[in-house]
């Protein structure tokens, strides 16, 4: 992580799925668990959540609904963090967040409607429960997930973002062009007050007319008129 943080996290996959396969093992074995993971195919959740069911445990999936912008925002501050207190941390790329955050969204649509899920709570960041699926096939924690996720900001909510944007950027000079972008992402969310004045394309005073052809040659519509 120190040499390369922003591709770590896929460079440790691997292994560190392999360690995780076997504690989820110690564990399974002997009494509850909670377990937190950003999975990067559905794949990799099922592979991680079936074995449970298959030794009998009630398998919940509980979902947090974020939009991309702060999710992002999130991973960077969380590296800013593990910098200032003298740590390593991972930064990860944007290809890296984007492909667990669509998987997500798959990871979602399959398990409302697998036998061995038992329910899908869908939450935002702030422990605000949105809804609650119980294996009917209905497609709520979907639409759920995907409405949170495309959201509004409301005024309060944009000028948090804004604030911790401009820290971030304080702190983290080598990485401002794509803390840039992500707050370009955020932006068509936030109220139109908050968003970057659009230019206008410019309206000429004349416009022109189609040309009139005629077989006998030009007459006096030949050339392009204008209309005021």
């Amino acid at each position: 992580m120190r040499n390369a943080p922003r591709s770590a996290g896929a460079a440790i996959r691997t292994d560190y799925r392999a360690w995780f396969s076997r504690a989820e093992e110690y564990v399974r074995r002997r009494r509850g668990v909670l377990i937190e993971a950003a999975p990067g195919s559905v794949e990799e959740f099922l592979d991680s959540a079936l074995p449970f069911a298959a030794d009998g445990y009630p398998v919940e999936l509980v979902v947090l609904a974020v939009r991309a912008a702060d999710s992002r925002l999130a991973t960077a501050l969380r590296y800013a963090r593990a910098l200032q207190i003298g740590g390593t941390g991972r930064f990860t790329t944007r290809s890296g967040h984007d492909t667990c955050f669509r998987a997500l969204a798959d990871t979602v649509a399959v398990a409302e409607r697998h036998p061995q899920i038992a329910a899908i709570t869908v939450m935002r960041r702030d422990g605000q429960a949105l809804v609650r699926h119980e294996a009917d096939g209905s497609g709520r924690a979907s639409w759920a997930l995907a409405a949170e996720r495309l959201r509004p900001y409301t005024e309060e909510e944009a000028m948090a973002f804004l604030q911790l944007h401009h820290a971030l950027r304080r702190a983290l000079p080598r990485h401002r062009g794509e803390l840039d972008d992500i707050a370009a992402l955020a932006r068509p969310l936030m109220p139109p007050h908050m968003q970057p004045a659009r230019i206008d394309r410019p309206h000429p005073p004349v416009w022109p007319l189609p040309v009139r052809w005629q077989t006998s040659g030009y007459d006096s519509l030949s050339s392009l008129s204008r209309a005021a």
